[in-house]
């Protein structure tokens, strides 16, 4: 999972769009995620700032691997990046997106941001994911199971 939104009432994580707050029919601040990592920050021209900086045209990008806080109004929004690879169990039936082998329940597997599942030993053989050709990180995943 790339970016997480914070907001005072929950912790979203950003898989597709995020909107938050509402101005009538249109939502205080939207968060977009693109393929290559970055998000994307909307939010009315008046007034929104990032990082303290104002929001020119109320866009905004967050880098991949980066974080920032932003303010609409009385909403103030953290983004926090999360490592794109995690550990989890596998459930039954996934096939590893590498070797395109079967992966046994309950084995421990890597799965990126865009849910592509791989063996943990595949996982360290990719250099981008093949489910999203997002660039695979240096770093092991930080929690093993």
């Amino acid at each position: 999972m790339p970016h997480v939104v914070v907001t005072p009432a929950a912790s979203l994580v950003l898989r597709d769009i995020v909107e938050v707050g509402r101005s009538g029919q249109v939502p205080v601040l939207r968060f977009v995620r693109m393929t290559g990592g970055d998000t994307v920050v909307l939010a009315p021209p008046s007034g929104a700032r990032i990082d303290g900086r104002p929001m020119l045209g109320g866009l905004a990008v967050i880098d991949r691997g980066a974080g920032a806080l932003v303010r609409a109004g009385e909403w103030r929004v953290e983004v926090r990046w999360q490592s794109a690879r995690e550990w989890r169990t596998a459930p039954a039936g996934l096939e590893c997106a590498v070797c395109f082998g079967a992966i046994a329940a309950g084995e421990p597997i890597v799965a990126c941001r865009c849910e592509a599942p791989a063996h943990a030993d595949c996982a360290t053989l990719a250099i981008t994911c093949p489910g999203c050709a997002a660039p695979v990180q240096d770093e092991a995943p930080e929690v093993s199971p």
